[in-house]
Parts: structure tokens; sequence; C-alpha cells
């Protein structure tokens, strides 16, 4: 029968377990995303306007950014591409109908979590009437792609949304189209003219392996796990340990009640002890 020590320490053994899975600093977070805002843009031949291509980190820290969006160079001219704040840097170029950026900071172990806005893409109308649609380029080859401190790839293709352009129609409910502020974290900053040669250098291939100095150092208390792991993991982990803590007190129990039977058990019946060789009295003398 299991004793009690041995139950308590397989008890908090299991305990101490399933508390690591909840803190550890290893753990899952949620993919970063992507959007291009806003999903859906009314306007006419001529009209120039804006789409942002955003970013939520998901509290992941984000080292760099690779973008490929599509877009139909029959629709839509391309006027410039500014840095829309989150990274420091923006580098981007155009051709083949498709859009090239490239976001990363100054500092080779800069990261940053939150949301905020990659870059704008400012661009005009060609056409009169129809339908145009912008999309991200993501696949196999990871044309798009987000990276972690680490370098992983941790962008789901499957996140990914579109952005369609109507030209020469009203849009639902309103009379005239509206022309919404462009949201930004910080105010944009020019940067060249996006060449016609689309780059090759991509961030695949970044960050090198940081010194040791350059690790970040790891966050303790529940604000590791505010907006990391999902409540009903957690409510598992709490449900999960009191069944165990339950178990530990009934193992307890069983084995304390069992050591008191043992002890307060009656003892058998004695046996009479030999009599010795000496002390055994002689036979009946015969008449």
């Amino acid at each position: 029968m299991m004793n009690a020590n041995l139950a308590t320490k397989i008890g908090l053994a299991c305990l101490l377990s399933l508390v690591a899975i909840v803190i550890s600093p290893s753990r899952v977070l949620a993919a970063g995303k992507l959007f291009l805002e806003p999903s859906s843009k009314y306007v006419n031949k001529g009209d120039e306007f804006e789409i942002r291509v955003t970013i939520d980190s998901e509290n992941n820290k984000i080292f760099g950014v690779d973008a490929v969006v599509n877009y139909s160079d029959k629709d839509l001219e391309i006027k410039s591409i500014v840095n829309g704040g989150f990274f420091s840097d923006l580098n981007s170029a155009t051709g083949g109908s498709k859009i090239e950026i490239h976001g990363l900071f100054s500092n080779l172990y800069e990261t940053k979590s939150g949301i905020g806005t990659v870059a704008v893409i400012k661009m005009a109308a060609k056409s009169e009437a129809g339908i145009s649609e912008l999309n991200f380029a993501c696949g196999s080859n990871n044309e798009t792609q987000i990276l972690d401190e680490n370098g992983n790839n941790i962008l789901s293709c499957n996140s990914l949304n579109n952005s369609n352009v109507f030209f020469g129609q009203t849009q639902p409910g309103t009379t005239n189209t509206p022309t919404p502020t462009p949201r930004s974290t910080a105010t944009p900053r020019a940067t060249t003219r996006p060449s016609t040669t689309p780059l090759i250098v991509t961030l695949s291939s970044y960050p090198p392996s940081p010194s040791p100095s350059a690790n970040p150092t790891i966050e303790s208390g529940l604000s590791t796990i505010q907006g990391s792991v999902p409540l009903p993991i957690i409510i598992g982990v709490v449900i999960l340990g009191i069944l165990l803590l339950a178990i530990i007190i009934t193992l307890i129990r069983n084995a304390k009640r069992n050591r008191e039977m043992n002890e307060f058990a009656l003892p058998s019946s004695p046996t009479m002890p030999p009599t010795p060789e000496g002390n055994r009295p002689n036979p009946p003398t015969p008449l």
C-alpha cells in the first residue's frame, strides 16, 4: 500500500508540472497577423487613395516583416509607399503587378510587440468600373512572413485578408464616397519612390544568432500569463489540480487508517513453553 509520504511527493510533482506548463517562458503564443485596410474601398477614375498594411503581433516580439502584395496594374497605379511607423526602417519595390515591402529595425536585436501600421500604399484609380483585388502572396516560399525575435516565421497564411477596390460605385448606405482618415501609430515618413525592379533581399536569414547578452530577459509573474494562455486551459489546469489534491488527501487518509488498524490488531494466542528437561517430574513408581 502506498504510504502517505510517497503519495504527497507524487501529488506535489504533478501540481508543479502543471504550474510549469502554464507559466513556462516557452509557451506557444498566438500567431502574428497582417491585414490590408480598409478591406473595401469605393473610388472613381483618377481618385487617389491609401491602402494600409497593418500588423498585430499577438504579444509576440517581432523582429521584421516581409510582405508581397498582388494588385492589377491595369486598374491601379502605385504612387508611393511610405513607412507606417511600426518599424524604424522600411524598404519597398514594385514590378510585375507586385508590391514588395520589408520592415525592420535599425538596431540589430531590437524587437517590438503590439498593433500598428507597417506601410501606407498610396495609389490612383485607373478604371471607370468594376472591381480590383489586392491580396498577399503567401505560401511555401514565405513571400509574406512575420519574423519573431528568433527569426521564426509566425504568420499563418490562413489569417490574411484581401482588399477590394470598387470603381464607379457608391458605397452602400451613403450618398457620397467618404474619405477616411488613415490610422497610423506614427506620422508616416516618406521614402524614396520605389524602383521598378523588385527587391531580392528578404529578412529570411535574419537575425543572426544573438549573443547571450542580447537575449531578452524572461518576464515573470502573472503578466507573462495574461493574453498568452487561453482561459479554458487555465480553468482546466485549476480543475485538474483540485482533483489531484483530492486524490492525495484520500491516499493519505487510507494510509493512516491502515497504519492504525495494524497497530491495534489483536495478537495471536500464546503457546505454552516447553518444560525444561531438568524440571520434568519423575514417573510414578509402580507398586
